[in-house]
């Protein structure tokens, strides 16, 4: 929704300048509360696909219990992106492959090499035209 301007005319009101001046405040706190930072998701894999619904927000943490086969997106759509916090469960050594998808930067094998329970790596995300990019960080 975009501004309203108010522009007095000889049948303009206090109500009709109150309205406007309240839209306007909805709108501005609609487009302030998108910006504000949100929790990633905590997702789970299942059979060894992680699956999410990109419209609760598309940064998730993820602890792996098993090795991760692929991803599997709900409510994508073109350009939208996020970022995966991927840590090990206690047994660690857990693995991830793309799938379908294609990682243009890093290596998923390194998500083998996390540290159990203190480790960490990031999967950034990009969606382009029905294909998912992934991004990976080393792992520490």
């Amino acid at each position: 929704m975009a501004q309203n301007t108010f522009i007095p005319d000889g049948s303009s009101t206090h109500l009709n300048a109150r309205n406007v001046w309240n839209a306007n405040g909805l709108d501005a706190e609609a487009r302030l509360s998108s910006l504000e930072l949100v929790a990633p998701q905590v997702v789970v894999s299942s059979g060894g696909v992680l699956s999410f619904d990109n419209s609760l927000g598309g940064n998730l943490s993820v602890e792996l219990f098993e090795d991760i086969t692929d991803i599997s997106f709900t409510n994508v759509n073109n350009g939208d992106s996020g970022l995966i916090e991927v840590t090990q469960d206690a047994l660690g050594s857990w693995t991830w492959s793309a799938g379908s998808h294609t990682v243009l930067s890093g290596d998923l094998a390194d998500i083998f090499n996390i540290t159990p329970t203190t480790g960490v790596a990031t999967i950034g995300w990009y969606y382009n035209d029905s294909i998912l990019y992934l991004f990976v960080s080393e792992a520490v």
